[in-house]
């Protein structure tokens, strides 16, 4: 081979591997929050009512937003490649909560979730910051009883170091988790309605 083919050769390498480097950051089920390890149930204090973890069962997701195949940019487009694994692995991260646990299906759930995504973006602010935001819509049903709906916001603001996509995704990892944790006191309600009303409904049978 001559120096001309061999430094041709080396110069298609490098300019290979440099694509494969600057692949733009993609958000999916993958680069999303880490799965967590369920809780176990807590233990009741003395003389109390054991509270056993409320059934969830997540359903569908939607996303609303005007631009479903972009998140921002900060240095580089985080772009999308599965939203809707991406949204689901936050909610899965209830599991790490003792007064929930998931399940596979809406019947057998005391509780199920139908999530809206209404906003979720990062960009670059004065060139030394970034901000990340997540708004999600959720609603809550039992069977086919509408428990309501609230919309949860998460957002995460720090220094722009060096704007790489594991800075990018970090911070909208951190976002969607602020929203889900936002929707625990609402999703703890529905559970005590559903409970609530189970136990009204037994004890009129007994009368009866």
């Amino acid at each position: 081979m001559s120096k001309r083919a061999l430094a041709l050769a080396v110069c298609l390498s490098l300019c290979a591997s440099g694509v494969a480097r600057a692949e733009p950051p993609k958000v999916s089920p993958e680069s999303g929050p880490k799965a967590a390890t369920p809780a176990k149930p807590a233990r009741p204090k003395k003389g109390a009512k054991a509270f056993p973890p409320c059934r969830l069962f997540i359903g569908e997701i939607k996303d609303l937003r005007t631009d479903p195949g972009t998140m921002g940019a900060v240095g580089s487009m985080v772009y999308v490649d599965d939203m809707d694994g991406w949204v689901r692995t936050g909610f899965q991260r209830l599991v790490a909560d003792n007064r929930f646990t998931l399940v596979e299906t809406a019947e057998e759930a005391e509780v199920a979730l139908k999530v809206d995504l209404i906003k979720s973006y990062i960009y670059a602010g004065n060139g030394m910051s970034k901000a990340a935001t997540v708004v999600v819509r959720v609603h809550y049903t039992a069977g086919d009883w509408a428990l309501g709906e609230n919309v949860y916001r998460g957002g995460k603001s720090s220094v722009n170091w060096v704007g790489t996509s594991s800075e990018s995704i970090g911070s909208l990892n951190i976002s969607l988790l602020e929203a889900v944790e936002a929707s625990k006191p609402d999703l703890l309600k529905g559970c005590l309605a559903v409970r609530a009303r189970a136990e009204g409904q037994g004890q009129s049978a007994s009368a009866d």
